[in-house]
């Protein structure tokens, strides 16, 4: 992975570290933040990043998201968050009202407008413990509240269904 800022911000005070500014990761754009506590104090900060980018065709390409072709197109803002525990796996969460994304999957007839706004909620652990344990998307008529389950090669095995709404038609609780 590759991160360029061209210009960073630094502040440093007795308790805290920020960095901020504007970058690219693996050449999505992202505004961004790095704070962590210092010193020896029990109950300084954990270590957290957040970021503002777009989900794009692009980051999903990078990421190597699983989504079935024609599922997503255009481009909506999204909130990034990474937090370092102490003595636990990192967890992450992205968050977008999916405004300027059109979602659809043309067998259930279903289609989220690139206008219409929406929710996606997803949450997760990194490092050894890698897991999806939320995915939430709401947007068009469809609710669907799920996790992600993957194989021993951390490869996509299936979506479990807490609850899938679509329109009038559709109501599957898990």
């Amino acid at each position: 992975r590759t991160l360029v800022a061209p210009q960073l911000d630094l502040v440093v005070n007795n308790t805290a570290l920020e960095i901020s500014g504007s970058g690219r990761f693996d050449g999505i754009p992202f505004q961004g933040r790095f704070t962590s506590g210092i010193g020896t104090s029990p109950d300084r900060a954990n270590p957290k990043v957040t970021a503002s980018f777009n989900i794009a065709s692009n980051v999903i390409d990078a990421f190597s998201v699983p989504l079935p072709a024609g599922l997503f197109s255009g481009s909506a803002p999204a909130r990034f968050a990474l937090e370092f525990p102490k003595g636990a796996s990192p967890v992450f969460s992205v968050e977008s009202n999916l405004v300027g994304a059109q979602l659809k999957i043309d067998g259930l007839g279903w289609t989220k407008p690139r206008a219409a706004k929406g929710k996606l909620d997803l949450e997760g652990t990194l490092g050894q413990n890698f897991a999806i344990t939320k995915l939430d998307i709401q947007g068009g008529g469809a609710n669907l509240i799920s996790k992600v389950r993957f194989n021993s090669d951390r490869k996509f095995q299936s979506l479990e269904f807490a609850q899938f709404t679509l329109g009038n038609g559709i109501n599957l609780s898990g």
